[in-house]
C-alpha cells in the first residue's frame, strides 16, 4: 500500500512539473539547439554546458516532458522567477536576501568569488575596504557579484553584459579589477581569448553556491522531487561524470 501511495504522489508531482518553464542565462558558445529546439550542452565547454546537461538529466529522472530551456539575460530571469508562476531559473546564487523570494534546489555547484587583477596592471588588495578604494570593479550586470558590491556600499562598480567583457577591459587597463567565481575563470578567459598568465587572483570576496531557483507557487513536494533527482545524480557518480565530459576542458 505504501508503495502505491508513493507512486501516486510521484506521478502527481511529475504531472505538475510539466507546467514548469525552464530559463537559464549566459549560454552563448556553450550550447547548441537541436532539431527538436532543445538546448544541449557542448562537451568540454565549461560551467554553462555542464549546468544544461545536469538539468536535462534531472528532467529525465522526474519525467519532465518538455526539455525546452530558454536563454534570457540574467537580470530578466531573476525577475521572472520571482514574479511569475511555474518558472525554474538556473544558475542563481542563494543569498540571504533572496531566501524567501523563490524556492531552491541544489546546490548545482559550489564556488568562491575573487577579485582578479591584470598581471600588467597589478593592484594590491588585502581587504574589502582596500577594494572600495579602487577606481573601478567590473561585474556582470545584475548578478550576485553586483548585489554583493551594492549591499556592501561600493561606489566604484562598472557593469558589463558579460564576464568576458569585464576581463577584456581588465587586461587593457580599462578597469582595476574584475570579479568572478574561480570555477568559471578558465572558460571565461578562453571565451575572451585571453591567456591565463595575463590575469592573477587577488582577494577572496566571498564563497557562494549556485542553485536552481523555482517560483514560490510550486508545491514543496515538487521541489523535493527535483532535489531528490539532483541528489541521486550526485550519489551514483553521474554528476562527476558530467563534470568531466562537459565542464572540464580537453
Amino acid at each position: 500500500m505504501f508503495k502505491i501511495i508513493f507512486l501516486i504522489c510521484f506521478f502527481l508531482s511529475s504531472l505538475f512539473s510539466q507546467n514548469i518553464t525552464f530559463l537559464t542565462h549566459s549560454t552563448k558558445d556553450k550550447v547548441y539547439i537541436d532539431e527538436s529546439k532543445e538546448m544541449r550542452g557542448l562537451k568540454h565547454s565549461g560551467r554553462r554546458s555542464f549546468q544544461v546537461k545536469l538539468i536535462r538529466e534531472m528532467m529525465k529522472l522526474v519525467a519532465h516532458k518538455s526539455k525546452i530551456i530558454h536563454d534570457v539575460p540574467y537580470k530578466r530571469g531573476l525577475l521572472i522567477v520571482q514574479r511569475e508562476d511555474n518558472i525554474a531559473f538556473f544558475n542563481m546564487a542563494r543569498r540571504p536576501h533572496r531566501e524567501d523570494l523563490v524556492k531552491w534546489v541544489g546546490p548545482l555547484q559550489v564556488g568562491e568569488s575573487f577579485f582578479y587583477t591584470a598581471t600588467k596592471f597589478p593592484k594590491i588588495i588585502n581587504s574589502i575596504e582596500d577594494s572600495k578604494k579602487l577606481k573601478s570593479i567590473c561585474v556582470l550586470n545584475g548578478t550576485s557579484h553586483d548585489t554583493f558590491l551594492v549591499n556592501n556600499g561600493f561606489e566604484n562598480i562598472i557593469r558589463n553584459n558579460s564576464y568576458e567583457g569585464c576581463f577584456k577591459m581588465l587586461v587593457h587597463g580599462r578597469v582595476d579589477v574584475a570579479m568572478l567565481s574561480a570555477i568559471s575563470l578558465h572558460e571565461t578567459l578562453k571565451a575572451a581569448n585571453i591567456s591565463e598568465d595575463k590575469v592573477q587572483k587577488s582577494f577572496l570576496a566571498y564563497s557562494l553556491d549556485g542553485y536552481l531557483a523555482m517560483s514560490k507557487n510550486i508545491d514543496d513536494s515538487t521541489i523535493k522531487t527535483w532535489q531528490n533527482a539532483l541528489d541521486k545524480l550526485k550519489s551514483d557518480g553521474t554528476y562527476d561524470l558530467l563534470m568531466l565530459k562537459y565542464w572540464q576542458s580537453k
